[in-house]
């Protein structure tokens, strides 16, 4: 086998041993003879925090017809200090889990709705690395983030996330130790210890700039005051709780972890990826950390309750093709979305200015650039003072007000 770096700095142990791996657990049963591997892509800065991402495409042979392509994605923890505390945390067994035991099951309920890309090899050693096929020859893309989802992307996210949430429902009352005890744990609360010091300059900063804006004096003040709860509540807020209508939920729903296919320039069609932070708890978690991150301002303003409704028709329709009750109703979907405003709110000021900045003003976006003290304060500054950040932001710190959640 001939393995093509293609001058990529790429990790030394994805060699030819790697990807004959990869192709054996990938394709079981199958005598796969792969023949060459050409690297295509390395790590794009200002894009993945917690992992590096390579594409490669590779040759190979099945015995059955003449030689095929398959692309692939492959994804590592990062090296030193930030990669060891990202292992520590789980996130890639998590996601490893969720693609070996979960997934398929999902899909099978849903008679072969693929909900993400197929999986084909973890290891642990040297590093923790995932290969998945990249489906990006199949057409999904990412959508433009700078600018937002529009109404049928944001229709088309809530249907499918209504099916996924459904299933898990259902698996979960079959198989309660696979799904809510293996997964209820949220990972995302250790991700918000190991970047602490970033948490805590985002919200202070984004706390000067509320001030700034006319009207808001009041809610600064409010926000200064949540800020320093954040530490003692973070698990309250976006942790499993003992009384809550229980998915899996992805737990990092945001327009870069969805992959959209298009016709005639229409979204049809999506899958998820990154489930490495996935948990059993409320459907609401999902709901405002896509809502407060991802949807173009006027989809948010305008077409909120519309988009929620979608949600809960496909919701019940899928309980109910499954044979599962009883069903819960759409208030009791509304009441999970208000008591999880406060994880929409957090995600928010954490990604949002990052998720509106313009590409070519991001390329170093690095979580060591947001921890250093004027490297990260100027990257705010442009985040913060977007348009759609600034829009986005006001909307959502009235929304805080409203509830209870800012007092």
């Amino acid at each position: 086998m001939l393995v093509d770096y293609n001058n990529i700095n790429i990790p030394h142990f994805m060699d030819s041993k790697f990807f004959e791996a990869t192709f054996k657990n990938g394709f079981p049963g199958k005598l796969i003879k792969v023949k060459n591997i050409f690297f295509t892509m390395g790590p794009k800065l200002g894009e993945n925090y917690v992992s590096h991402i390579y594409r490669a495409d590779a040759t190979y042979n099945d015995g059955e017809s003449e030689d095929k392509t398959i692309s692939l994605i492959i994804k590592s923890l990062p090296e030193g200090e930030l990669g060891a505390h990202f292992g520590e945390m789980g996130l890639f067994t998590r996601e490893r889990d969720i693609y070996i035991h979960f997934l398929p099951k999902v899909e099978r309920l849903l008679n072969g709705v693929t909900i993400a890309p197929r999986f084909l090899y973890y290891t642990e050693q040297p590093m923790e690395t995932l290969v998945f096929v990249d489906v990006s020859p199949l057409g999904y893309v990412l959508a433009d983030r700078v600018r937002g989802l529009d109404e049928k992307h944001c229709r088309l996210v809530f249907e499918k996330l209504a099916e996924f949430h459904a299933a898990s429902m259902v698996l979960a009352k079959e198989q309660p130790k696979e799904i809510g005890e293996k997964f209820n744990e949220d990972r995302l609360i250790d991700e918000q210890k190991v970047m602490g010091n970033m948490f805590n300059q985002n919200f202070t900063h984004f706390a000067k700039v509320v001030e700034t804006w006319p009207g808001f004096k009041d809610t600064s003040e409010k926000l200064r005051r949540f800020i320093s709860t954040i530490p003692q509540n973070m698990a309250k807020w976006c942790g499993p709780a003992d009384k809550e209508i229980k998915v899996l939920a992805h737990n990092d729903l945001w327009v870069n972890n969805i992959l959209f296919k298009y016709k005639d320039g229409e979204p049809v069609d999506l899958y998820f990826i990154d489930f490495q932070a996935s948990v059993y708890s409320s459907p609401g978690i999902d709901f405002t950390h896509f809502l407060y991150t991802s949807p173009q301002f006027d989809i948010l303003d305008q077409k909120r309750d519309l988009l929620i409704e979608g949600y809960y028709k496909s919701f019940k329709a899928t309980l109910e093709n499954l044979g599962y009750s009883p069903i819960p109703t759409l208030e009791n979907i509304l009441e999970e979305i208000e008591k999880r405003e406060t994880v929409g709110f957090i995600w928010a000021v954490v990604k949002l200015f990052l998720i509106c900045m313009d590409p070519s003003e991001c390329g170093e976006n690095s979580l060591e650039n947001l921890n250093d003290k004027d490297k990260g304060e100027k990257i705010r500054e442009i985040g913060m003072s977007t348009k759609r950040f600034v829009s986005t932001m006001q909307y959502v710190l009235r929304r805080m007000e409203k509830i209870g959640v800012l007092k």
